[in-house]
């Protein structure tokens, strides 16, 4: 199978958690940043844009609700493709050597 691979943005505190989805999705393909607390991944989304984010929202010395404004901060670092967008792109990963 032949696609483009993503990178993903994974946030958690929890070394196992961050270890065992790092393995899973660097095996499809993708390219990983771990980071264990709200800073680290806000820094890293600013540097690396993310095509996604995998965020633990209950991370320590965070509240909850302070967690998703973070997570705000994240979405606004990277361009998100419109869902028109995003469909073509997808029909034509699809359609690749079609006629």
């Amino acid at each position: 199978m032949n696609r483009a691979a993503g990178h993903v943005l994974i946030v958690d505190d929890e070394e196992s958690i961050c270890w065992g989805l790092k393995r899973l999705l660097t095996g499809e393909g993708h390219e990983v940043s771990v980071a264990s607390t709200a800073e680290e991944a806000l820094a890293l989304a600013s540097r690396h844009k993310p095509d996604l984010v995998v965020m633990d929202v209950r991370l320590p010395g965070i509240e909850p609700n302070r967690s998703m404004r973070v997570w705000g901060g994240i979405r606004r670092s990277f361009k998100r493709p419109s869902s028109l967008e995003w469909q073509r792109q997808r029909r034509g990963a699809g359609n690749s050597g079609r006629k």
